[in-house]
Protein backbone atom coordinates (compact mmCIF):
# COMPACT_ATOMS: atom_id res chain seq x y z
CA UNK A 1 0.00 0.00 0.00
CA UNK A 2 1.23 3.51 -1.12
CA UNK A 3 1.62 5.68 2.14
CA UNK A 4 -1.19 8.68 1.66
CA UNK A 5 1.28 11.73 0.66
CA UNK A 6 -1.19 14.31 3.02
CA UNK A 7 0.33 17.75 2.04
CA UNK A 8 0.21 16.75 -1.84
CA UNK A 9 -3.79 16.38 -0.91
CA UNK A 10 -4.17 19.63 1.12
CA UNK A 11 -4.23 22.57 -1.65
CA UNK A 12 -6.95 20.41 -3.86
CA UNK A 13 -9.27 20.00 -0.39
CA UNK A 14 -8.40 23.45 -0.23
CA UNK A 15 -9.71 24.41 -3.16
CA UNK A 16 -13.04 21.68 -3.02
CA UNK A 17 -13.83 23.34 0.30
CA UNK A 18 -13.12 27.43 -1.02
CA UNK A 19 -15.34 26.81 -3.87
CA UNK A 20 -18.20 24.98 -1.73
CA UNK A 21 -18.24 28.08 0.18
CA UNK A 22 -18.45 30.03 -2.29
CA UNK A 23 -21.57 28.58 -3.77
CA UNK A 24 -23.12 28.08 -0.26
CA UNK A 25 -22.68 32.00 0.19
CA UNK A 26 -24.14 32.82 -3.33
CA UNK A 27 -27.19 30.70 -2.45
CA UNK A 28 -28.65 32.71 0.42
CA UNK A 29 -31.24 35.20 -0.23
CA UNK A 30 -28.94 38.57 1.89
CA UNK A 31 -26.09 40.25 0.31
CA UNK A 32 -22.65 39.26 1.39
CA UNK A 33 -19.52 41.58 0.95
CA UNK A 34 -16.25 40.36 2.14
CA UNK A 35 -13.87 43.02 2.41
CA UNK A 36 -9.81 43.15 2.32
CA UNK A 37 -7.84 44.66 4.99
CA UNK A 38 -7.66 47.79 2.03
CA UNK A 39 -11.46 47.59 1.83
CA UNK A 40 -10.90 46.08 -1.73
CA UNK A 41 -14.04 43.76 -2.67
CA UNK A 42 -12.85 39.95 -2.31
CA UNK A 43 -15.79 38.47 -2.44
CA UNK A 44 -19.30 39.44 -3.99
CA UNK A 45 -22.41 36.80 -3.62
CA UNK A 46 -25.19 36.76 -6.08
CA UNK A 47 -27.74 38.23 -3.76
CA UNK A 48 -25.47 41.39 -3.09
CA UNK A 49 -25.57 42.21 -7.08
CA UNK A 50 -28.65 41.60 -7.82
CA UNK A 51 -29.88 44.36 -4.94
CA UNK A 52 -27.72 46.99 -6.04
CA UNK A 53 -27.69 46.10 -10.22
CA UNK A 54 -23.87 45.33 -9.76
CA UNK A 55 -22.85 44.15 -13.30
CA UNK A 56 -20.11 41.19 -13.24
CA UNK A 57 -17.61 43.47 -14.88
CA UNK A 58 -17.43 45.15 -11.89
CA UNK A 59 -17.92 43.04 -8.98
CA UNK A 60 -15.86 40.25 -10.44
CA UNK A 61 -12.75 42.37 -10.45
CA UNK A 62 -12.12 43.61 -6.68
CA UNK A 63 -13.84 46.91 -6.54
CA UNK A 64 -12.65 49.67 -3.90
CA UNK A 65 -15.47 50.05 -1.29
CA UNK A 66 -15.34 53.59 -2.37
CA UNK A 67 -16.09 52.03 -6.15
CA UNK A 68 -19.25 50.77 -4.94
CA UNK A 69 -20.09 53.67 -3.66
CA UNK A 70 -19.94 55.62 -6.90
CA UNK A 71 -21.87 52.86 -8.57
CA UNK A 72 -24.96 53.23 -5.92
CA UNK A 73 -24.64 56.94 -6.64
CA UNK A 74 -24.88 56.11 -10.27
CA UNK A 75 -28.05 54.24 -9.86
CA UNK A 76 -29.84 56.87 -8.20
CA UNK A 77 -30.27 54.85 -4.82
CA UNK A 78 -29.22 57.08 -2.33
CA UNK A 79 -31.47 59.90 -0.39
CA UNK A 80 -29.25 62.64 -1.30
CA UNK A 81 -29.05 65.56 -3.18
CA UNK A 82 -25.80 66.01 -5.59
CA UNK A 83 -24.60 68.86 -3.15
CA UNK A 84 -24.97 66.38 -0.39
CA UNK A 85 -22.99 64.16 -2.54
CA UNK A 86 -19.44 63.93 -1.13
CA UNK A 87 -20.01 64.45 2.54
CA UNK A 88 -23.00 61.04 1.97
CA UNK A 89 -20.33 59.09 0.43
CA UNK A 90 -17.62 60.52 3.19
CA UNK A 91 -20.07 59.38 5.94
CA UNK A 92 -20.39 55.82 4.62
CA UNK A 93 -16.81 55.24 3.91
CA UNK A 94 -16.30 56.13 7.32
CA UNK A 95 -18.71 53.88 9.01
CA UNK A 96 -16.59 50.95 7.59
CA UNK A 97 -13.18 52.40 8.31
CA UNK A 98 -13.77 53.42 11.99
CA UNK A 99 -15.78 50.35 12.86
CA UNK A 100 -13.75 48.38 15.27
CA UNK A 101 -15.76 45.09 16.18
CA UNK A 102 -19.17 44.95 14.92
CA UNK A 103 -22.17 47.68 13.93
CA UNK A 104 -25.87 47.77 12.16
CA UNK A 105 -26.73 50.37 9.76
CA UNK A 106 -29.96 50.91 8.42
CA UNK A 107 -30.02 52.37 4.34
CA UNK A 108 -33.44 53.92 3.42
CA UNK A 109 -32.93 54.14 -0.15
CA UNK A 110 -34.50 56.57 -3.15
CA UNK A 111 -36.66 53.03 -4.65
CA UNK A 112 -38.63 52.89 -1.04
CA UNK A 113 -36.82 49.74 -0.26
CA UNK A 114 -34.81 49.67 3.27
CA UNK A 115 -31.88 47.77 3.71
CA UNK A 116 -30.14 46.58 7.10
CA UNK A 117 -26.57 46.24 7.02
CA UNK A 118 -24.62 44.19 9.45
CA UNK A 119 -20.72 44.71 9.12
CA UNK A 120 -18.33 42.64 11.64
CA UNK A 121 -14.46 42.70 11.44
CA UNK A 122 -12.81 39.59 11.25
CA UNK A 123 -9.69 38.54 13.06
CA UNK A 124 -7.83 38.50 9.98
CA UNK A 125 -8.74 42.58 9.53
CA UNK A 126 -11.05 41.51 7.11
CA UNK A 127 -14.76 42.87 7.19
CA UNK A 128 -17.98 41.17 6.04
CA UNK A 129 -20.97 43.00 5.38
CA UNK A 130 -24.14 41.51 5.00
CA UNK A 131 -27.36 43.35 3.67
CA UNK A 132 -31.18 42.63 4.22
CA UNK A 133 -34.15 43.91 2.43
CA UNK A 134 -36.26 44.50 5.52
CA UNK A 135 -38.56 46.26 3.19
CA UNK A 136 -41.73 43.45 4.25
CA UNK A 137 -41.33 43.73 7.66
CA UNK A 138 -41.08 47.54 8.06
CA UNK A 139 -44.31 48.01 5.90
CA UNK A 140 -46.11 44.56 8.00
CA UNK A 141 -44.60 46.43 11.28
CA UNK A 142 -46.94 49.99 9.78
CA UNK A 143 -50.00 47.69 8.81
CA UNK A 144 -49.70 46.36 12.28
CA UNK A 145 -49.10 50.04 13.65
CA UNK A 146 -52.42 51.02 11.63
CA UNK A 147 -54.59 48.05 12.44
CA UNK A 148 -53.53 48.76 16.40
CA UNK A 149 -54.61 52.34 16.19
CA UNK A 150 -57.94 51.69 14.29
CA UNK A 151 -58.81 48.53 16.56
CA UNK A 152 -58.13 51.52 19.57
CA UNK A 153 -60.43 54.22 17.49
CA UNK A 154 -62.97 51.59 17.25
CA UNK A 155 -62.65 50.50 20.76
CA UNK A 156 -62.80 54.33 21.98
CA UNK A 157 -65.60 54.39 19.83
CA UNK A 158 -67.34 51.62 20.91
CA UNK A 159 -67.50 52.75 24.23
CA UNK A 160 -69.07 56.18 23.79
CA UNK A 161 -71.65 54.37 21.41
CA UNK A 162 -72.70 51.27 24.32
CA UNK A 163 -72.62 53.64 27.29
CA UNK A 164 -74.57 56.91 25.96
CA UNK A 165 -77.91 54.25 24.82
CA UNK A 166 -77.04 52.58 28.84
CA UNK A 167 -77.26 55.97 30.38
CA UNK A 168 -80.62 56.56 29.03
CA UNK A 169 -81.71 52.91 30.42
CA UNK A 170 -80.14 53.51 34.09
CA UNK A 171 -80.84 56.81 34.40
CA UNK A 172 -84.88 56.44 33.75
CA UNK A 173 -84.63 52.99 35.74
CA UNK A 174 -83.07 55.37 38.38
CA UNK A 175 -85.63 58.29 38.09
CA UNK A 176 -88.38 56.19 38.65
CA UNK A 177 -87.34 54.79 41.78
CA UNK A 178 -87.20 58.48 42.94
CA UNK A 179 -89.90 58.91 46.00
CA UNK A 180 -90.57 62.25 44.45
CA UNK A 181 -91.55 61.12 40.69
CA UNK A 182 -94.19 58.86 42.51
CA UNK A 183 -95.23 55.90 43.68
CA UNK A 184 -94.54 52.53 42.37
CA UNK A 185 -96.48 49.45 42.87
CA UNK A 186 -94.46 46.10 44.42
CA UNK A 187 -94.48 44.35 40.93
CA UNK A 188 -93.42 47.93 39.12
CA UNK A 189 -90.46 48.38 41.58
CA UNK A 190 -89.65 44.53 41.00
CA UNK A 191 -89.25 45.26 36.72
CA UNK A 192 -87.40 48.45 37.73
CA UNK A 193 -84.81 46.05 39.58
CA UNK A 194 -84.83 43.87 37.32
CA UNK A 195 -83.74 47.07 34.55
CA UNK A 196 -81.21 48.14 36.57
CA UNK A 197 -79.37 44.89 37.52
CA UNK A 198 -79.54 43.78 33.86
CA UNK A 199 -78.36 47.33 32.83
CA UNK A 200 -75.88 47.59 35.68
CA UNK A 201 -74.58 44.14 34.54
CA UNK A 202 -74.45 45.17 30.50
CA UNK A 203 -72.27 47.62 31.66
CA UNK A 204 -69.53 45.33 33.38
CA UNK A 205 -69.65 43.33 30.66
CA UNK A 206 -68.90 45.86 28.65
CA UNK A 207 -66.59 47.34 30.47
CA UNK A 208 -64.66 43.74 30.67
CA UNK A 209 -64.67 43.31 27.42
CA UNK A 210 -63.58 46.27 26.29
CA UNK A 211 -60.32 46.58 28.81
CA UNK A 212 -59.52 43.01 27.81
CA UNK A 213 -59.10 44.41 24.06
CA UNK A 214 -57.51 46.93 24.69
CA UNK A 215 -54.82 45.07 27.42
CA UNK A 216 -54.23 42.39 24.03
CA UNK A 217 -53.59 45.60 21.68
CA UNK A 218 -51.54 47.39 24.38
CA UNK A 219 -53.47 50.07 25.16
CA UNK A 220 -54.56 50.12 28.51
CA UNK A 221 -52.72 52.73 29.96
CA UNK A 222 -51.52 51.55 33.24
CA UNK A 223 -50.42 53.95 35.83
CA UNK A 224 -47.99 52.65 38.57
CA UNK A 225 -47.93 54.65 41.84
CA UNK A 226 -46.97 54.04 45.47
CA UNK A 227 -49.94 53.77 47.55
CA UNK A 228 -50.95 52.23 50.76
CA UNK A 229 -53.25 48.76 50.71
CA UNK A 230 -55.65 50.86 52.59
CA UNK A 231 -56.63 52.61 50.09
CA UNK A 232 -57.28 49.40 48.00
CA UNK A 233 -59.99 48.07 50.64
CA UNK A 234 -61.61 51.72 50.93
CA UNK A 235 -62.47 51.94 46.90
CA UNK A 236 -63.86 48.18 47.46
CA UNK A 237 -65.94 47.92 50.32
CA UNK A 238 -68.53 49.97 49.26
CA UNK A 239 -68.93 48.23 45.92
CA UNK A 240 -68.46 44.35 47.31
CA UNK A 241 -70.34 45.07 50.52
CA UNK A 242 -73.67 45.27 49.02
CA UNK A 243 -73.06 42.62 46.08
CA UNK A 244 -72.55 40.54 49.73
CA UNK A 245 -75.34 41.55 51.45
CA UNK A 246 -78.01 40.67 48.22
CA UNK A 247 -76.19 37.41 47.99
CA UNK A 248 -76.20 36.89 51.74
CA UNK A 249 -72.61 36.21 51.86
CA UNK A 250 -70.61 36.91 55.27
CA UNK A 251 -67.75 39.39 53.63
CA UNK A 252 -64.53 39.42 55.94
CA UNK A 253 -62.08 42.36 55.36
CA UNK A 254 -58.84 42.19 56.27
CA UNK A 255 -56.65 44.05 59.16
CA UNK A 256 -54.54 46.73 57.06
CA UNK A 257 -53.02 48.80 59.42
CA UNK A 258 -49.02 48.62 59.87
CA UNK A 259 -48.70 46.74 56.18
CA UNK A 260 -45.97 47.86 53.53
CA UNK A 261 -46.98 50.42 50.48
CA UNK A 262 -47.81 48.51 47.00
CA UNK A 263 -46.13 49.70 44.37
CA UNK A 264 -48.95 49.43 41.15
CA UNK A 265 -51.83 50.96 39.22
CA UNK A 266 -54.43 51.31 41.99
CA UNK A 267 -57.23 51.60 39.35
CA UNK A 268 -56.13 48.25 38.30
CA UNK A 269 -55.60 46.91 41.53
CA UNK A 270 -59.02 47.35 42.51
CA UNK A 271 -60.52 45.82 39.15
CA UNK A 272 -58.54 43.13 39.56
CA UNK A 273 -59.60 42.36 43.31
CA UNK A 274 -63.07 43.25 42.48
CA UNK A 275 -63.22 40.51 39.91
CA UNK A 276 -61.91 37.59 42.44
CA UNK A 277 -64.18 38.81 44.92
CA UNK A 278 -67.55 38.92 43.41
CA UNK A 279 -66.91 35.45 41.38
CA UNK A 280 -66.36 34.54 45.06
CA UNK A 281 -69.59 35.48 46.14
CA UNK A 282 -71.72 35.02 42.70
CA UNK A 283 -69.93 31.16 42.94
CA UNK A 284 -70.69 30.67 46.50
CA UNK A 285 -73.09 28.09 48.62
CA UNK A 286 -75.86 30.06 50.10
CA UNK A 287 -74.88 31.81 53.52
CA UNK A 288 -71.65 31.07 52.39
CA UNK A 289 -68.46 33.19 53.45
CA UNK A 290 -65.34 35.03 51.44
CA UNK A 291 -62.52 35.98 53.30
CA UNK A 292 -59.76 39.10 51.55
CA UNK A 293 -56.85 38.51 53.25
CA UNK A 294 -52.92 40.64 52.99
CA UNK A 295 -49.65 39.20 53.54
CA UNK A 296 -46.13 40.51 52.87
CA UNK A 297 -43.27 39.33 52.22
CA UNK A 298 -39.92 40.18 51.36
CA UNK A 299 -40.70 41.82 47.61
CA UNK A 300 -44.31 41.09 47.38
CA UNK A 301 -47.93 42.17 48.77
CA UNK A 302 -50.47 38.79 48.42
CA UNK A 303 -53.88 39.56 48.85
CA UNK A 304 -55.98 36.50 49.15
CA UNK A 305 -59.90 35.82 48.27
CA UNK A 306 -60.44 32.95 49.71
CA UNK A 307 -64.32 31.50 49.73
CA UNK A 308 -66.27 28.09 51.15
CA UNK A 309 -68.00 27.40 47.93
CA UNK A 310 -67.97 24.63 45.59
CA UNK A 311 -64.47 24.80 44.63
CA UNK A 312 -63.84 23.90 41.12
CA UNK A 313 -63.13 20.57 39.49
CA UNK A 314 -59.88 19.02 39.04
CA UNK A 315 -60.38 18.30 35.66
CA UNK A 316 -61.33 21.73 34.89
CA UNK A 317 -59.00 23.85 36.23
CA UNK A 318 -56.80 24.24 33.21
CA UNK A 319 -59.43 26.03 31.46
CA UNK A 320 -60.04 28.81 33.94
CA UNK A 321 -57.91 31.71 32.75
CA UNK A 322 -59.52 30.90 29.05
CA UNK A 323 -61.09 34.27 28.15
CA UNK A 324 -65.44 33.63 27.80
CA UNK A 325 -64.87 30.29 29.10
CA UNK A 326 -67.59 29.70 31.99
CA UNK A 327 -65.91 25.66 32.86
CA UNK A 328 -69.98 24.70 32.08
CA UNK A 329 -71.92 27.39 34.28
CA UNK A 330 -73.33 28.77 31.45
CA UNK A 331 -76.78 27.23 32.22
CA UNK A 332 -76.40 27.97 36.10
CA UNK A 333 -78.64 30.94 36.16
CA UNK A 334 -75.61 33.01 37.35
CA UNK A 335 -74.72 36.13 35.07
CA UNK A 336 -71.04 36.33 33.87
CA UNK A 337 -69.38 36.49 30.67
CA UNK A 338 -66.39 34.25 31.16
CA UNK A 339 -63.62 36.81 30.75
CA UNK A 340 -63.41 37.91 34.46
CA UNK A 341 -60.19 35.89 35.13
CA UNK A 342 -58.69 35.79 32.02
CA UNK A 343 -59.16 39.95 32.61
CA UNK A 344 -57.53 39.52 35.67
CA UNK A 345 -54.70 37.90 35.18
CA UNK A 346 -53.77 40.32 32.09
CA UNK A 347 -54.29 43.47 34.36
CA UNK A 348 -51.63 41.67 37.09
CA UNK A 349 -49.38 40.77 35.00
CA UNK A 350 -49.59 44.06 33.14
CA UNK A 351 -48.41 45.78 37.03
CA UNK A 352 -45.16 43.35 37.40
CA UNK A 353 -47.60 40.86 39.19
CA UNK A 354 -48.69 37.05 39.65
CA UNK A 355 -51.92 35.89 40.22
CA UNK A 356 -52.44 31.53 41.02
CA UNK A 357 -55.27 29.72 42.76
CA UNK A 358 -55.59 26.58 44.72
CA UNK A 359 -59.19 24.80 44.35
CA UNK A 360 -61.04 21.58 45.83
CA UNK A 361 -63.74 20.37 44.82
CA UNK A 362 -66.55 20.47 47.62
CA UNK A 363 -64.25 22.99 50.12
CA UNK A 364 -63.76 26.16 48.03
CA UNK A 365 -61.02 28.26 46.83
CA UNK A 366 -58.17 30.80 47.27
CA UNK A 367 -57.27 32.63 44.71
CA UNK A 368 -54.01 35.46 44.99
CA UNK A 369 -52.02 38.03 43.56
CA UNK A 370 -48.77 39.40 44.34
CA UNK A 371 -47.65 42.92 43.50
CA UNK A 372 -44.78 44.11 43.92
CA UNK A 373 -43.73 46.27 47.32
CA UNK A 374 -43.10 50.80 47.23
CA UNK A 375 -40.45 52.29 49.04
CA UNK A 376 -42.39 56.00 50.02
CA UNK A 377 -44.62 58.11 52.83
CA UNK A 378 -47.76 56.52 52.65
CA UNK A 379 -50.75 58.34 50.70
CA UNK A 380 -53.34 59.39 53.12
CA UNK A 381 -56.66 56.86 53.01
CA UNK A 382 -59.75 58.36 51.82
CA UNK A 383 -62.93 57.70 53.19
CA UNK A 384 -65.48 56.37 51.05
CA UNK A 385 -67.89 60.00 51.24
CA UNK A 386 -71.04 58.41 52.43
CA UNK A 387 -71.86 60.90 55.01
CA UNK A 388 -71.51 63.66 52.63
CA UNK A 389 -73.58 61.67 50.10
CA UNK A 390 -76.25 61.50 52.75
CA UNK A 391 -76.03 65.07 53.18
CA UNK A 392 -76.25 66.70 50.00
CA UNK A 393 -77.89 69.81 51.59
CA UNK A 394 -76.75 72.48 49.52
CA UNK A 395 -78.06 70.36 46.28
CA UNK A 396 -81.35 68.94 47.66
CA UNK A 397 -82.52 72.83 49.24
CA UNK A 398 -82.33 74.01 44.91
CA UNK A 399 -82.40 77.23 44.03
CA UNK A 400 -79.68 77.16 41.70
CA UNK A 401 -79.16 77.30 37.99
CA UNK A 402 -77.95 74.34 35.52
CA UNK A 403 -76.60 73.93 31.73
CA UNK A 404 -76.04 70.72 30.61
CA UNK A 405 -74.28 70.40 27.22
CA UNK A 406 -75.11 66.98 25.73
CA UNK A 407 -75.90 65.65 21.90
CA UNK A 408 -77.96 62.96 23.13
CA UNK A 409 -81.85 64.40 23.48
CA UNK A 410 -82.47 61.38 25.89
CA UNK A 411 -80.05 62.56 27.76
CA UNK A 412 -81.38 65.83 28.26
CA UNK A 413 -84.35 64.64 28.97
CA UNK A 414 -82.58 62.45 31.62
CA UNK A 415 -81.37 65.69 33.46
CA UNK A 416 -84.27 67.31 32.93
CA UNK A 417 -86.20 65.12 35.18
CA UNK A 418 -83.40 64.47 37.84
CA UNK A 419 -83.35 68.62 38.40
CA UNK A 420 -87.32 68.45 38.17
CA UNK A 421 -87.19 66.52 41.51
CA UNK A 422 -85.32 69.32 43.38
CA UNK A 423 -87.16 72.41 44.27
CA UNK A 424 -86.62 76.01 42.48
CA UNK A 425 -83.84 74.26 39.91
CA UNK A 426 -83.38 76.57 36.26
CA UNK A 427 -82.51 73.97 33.89
CA UNK A 428 -80.71 75.07 30.45
CA UNK A 429 -79.81 72.38 27.74
CA UNK A 430 -77.80 72.91 24.73
CA UNK A 431 -76.84 70.01 21.80
CA UNK A 432 -74.08 71.60 20.83
CA UNK A 433 -70.64 73.11 22.13
CA UNK A 434 -71.42 76.55 20.19
CA UNK A 435 -75.20 76.82 21.58
CA UNK A 436 -73.48 75.88 24.70
CA UNK A 437 -71.83 79.05 25.03
CA UNK A 438 -74.12 81.60 23.77
CA UNK A 439 -76.20 79.97 27.11
CA UNK A 440 -73.80 79.94 29.67
CA UNK A 441 -73.29 83.97 28.55
CA UNK A 442 -76.91 84.58 28.88
CA UNK A 443 -77.99 82.81 31.72
CA UNK A 444 -74.75 83.01 33.90
CA UNK A 445 -75.34 79.39 35.10
CA UNK A 446 -73.85 78.40 38.61
CA UNK A 447 -73.22 74.91 37.45
CA UNK A 448 -72.29 73.55 33.65
CA UNK A 449 -71.84 70.39 33.04
CA UNK A 450 -70.68 69.18 29.18
CA UNK A 451 -70.09 66.16 27.15
CA UNK A 452 -66.72 65.46 26.21
CA UNK A 453 -67.68 64.06 22.65
CA UNK A 454 -69.72 66.71 20.65
CA UNK A 455 -70.70 67.00 16.85
CA UNK A 456 -69.10 70.31 16.69
CA UNK A 457 -65.86 70.62 18.72
CA UNK A 458 -65.34 68.87 22.35
CA UNK A 459 -65.53 69.53 25.86
CA UNK A 460 -61.66 70.82 26.43
CA UNK A 461 -62.28 73.55 23.87
CA UNK A 462 -65.58 74.68 25.32
CA UNK A 463 -63.70 74.52 28.85
CA UNK A 464 -61.31 76.54 27.04
CA UNK A 465 -63.60 78.81 25.68
CA UNK A 466 -65.54 79.49 29.20
CA UNK A 467 -62.23 79.79 30.94
CA UNK A 468 -60.57 82.96 28.46
CA UNK A 469 -64.28 85.07 29.08
CA UNK A 470 -64.11 86.98 31.86
CA UNK A 471 -68.34 86.51 32.49
CA UNK A 472 -68.29 82.71 32.43
CA UNK A 473 -64.66 82.33 33.22
CA UNK A 474 -65.89 81.31 37.77
CA UNK A 475 -68.28 79.18 36.79
CA UNK A 476 -67.73 75.76 37.62
CA UNK A 477 -67.57 73.36 35.24
CA UNK A 478 -67.67 69.16 35.38
CA UNK A 479 -66.98 66.99 32.59
CA UNK A 480 -70.35 64.06 32.74
CA UNK A 481 -68.40 61.34 29.67
CA UNK A 482 -68.36 58.19 28.55
CA UNK A 483 -64.90 58.74 28.40
CA UNK A 484 -63.23 56.98 31.46
CA UNK A 485 -60.24 55.16 31.28
CA UNK A 486 -57.12 56.49 33.51
CA UNK A 487 -55.68 58.83 30.62
CA UNK A 488 -58.98 60.81 30.10
CA UNK A 489 -59.55 61.06 33.27
CA UNK A 490 -56.34 62.51 33.95
CA UNK A 491 -56.45 64.81 30.68
CA UNK A 492 -59.72 65.99 32.04
CA UNK A 493 -58.73 67.31 35.72
CA UNK A 494 -55.05 68.54 33.60
CA UNK A 495 -58.20 70.53 31.13
CA UNK A 496 -59.22 72.45 34.48
CA UNK A 497 -62.59 70.55 34.91
CA UNK A 498 -63.80 70.00 38.48
CA UNK A 499 -65.07 66.75 39.12
CA UNK A 500 -65.05 64.35 36.41
CA UNK A 501 -68.91 62.10 36.11
CA UNK A 502 -68.82 58.87 34.20
CA UNK A 503 -71.61 57.83 31.77
CA UNK A 504 -73.89 55.80 32.80
CA UNK A 505 -74.94 58.43 35.39
CA UNK A 506 -74.86 57.32 39.16
CA UNK A 507 -77.53 60.07 40.91
CA UNK A 508 -75.91 59.52 44.13
CA UNK A 509 -72.70 60.47 43.18
CA UNK A 510 -73.89 63.02 40.50
CA UNK A 511 -75.61 64.59 43.46
CA UNK A 512 -73.30 64.61 45.62
CA UNK A 513 -71.09 66.16 43.06
CA UNK A 514 -72.93 69.21 42.26
CA UNK A 515 -73.34 69.59 46.02
CA UNK A 516 -69.87 70.26 46.20
CA UNK A 517 -69.28 72.28 43.42
CA UNK A 518 -72.64 74.54 44.31
CA UNK A 519 -71.23 74.85 47.77
CA UNK A 520 -67.77 75.91 46.37
CA UNK A 521 -69.33 78.69 44.10
CA UNK A 522 -71.70 80.30 47.21
CA UNK A 523 -68.16 80.34 49.18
Amino acid sequence: MQPVNEHAERPESSGHAESDLHAALHSVRYGILLLDSDLRAIFINRAFRQMWRLPDSIADNTPLFSALLEHGWSQGFYRATEAEKQSYLAGRMAQIERLDGSGQVDLDLQDGRTLRSEIVTLPNGQRMITYMDITPLIEASRAAEGANRAKSDFLSGMSHELRTPLNAILGFAQLLQMPNIGSLTGRQQEFVDYILRGGTHLLRLIDDVLSFAKLDAGKLPIRIEIFAPQVVIADLEPIVNPLAREAGINLHWPEAANLPLLRADRVRTVQALLNLLSNAIKYNRPMGQVWLRISPNETRLRFTVQDDGPGIPYERQAELFQPFNRLGREAGGIEGSGIGLALTRKLVESMGGQIDFDSRHGEGSQFWIELPLGRATPTAVPTTGGAEQAENTTVLRGGFTLLYIEDHAPNRMLMQHLMATLPDVSYHSAATGQAGLELARRVRPDVILVDINLPDTDGYRVLQALRSDPETAAIPVAALTSEVHPDAIARGRQAGFELYFAKPIDFAYLLSGLDRLLRRRKA
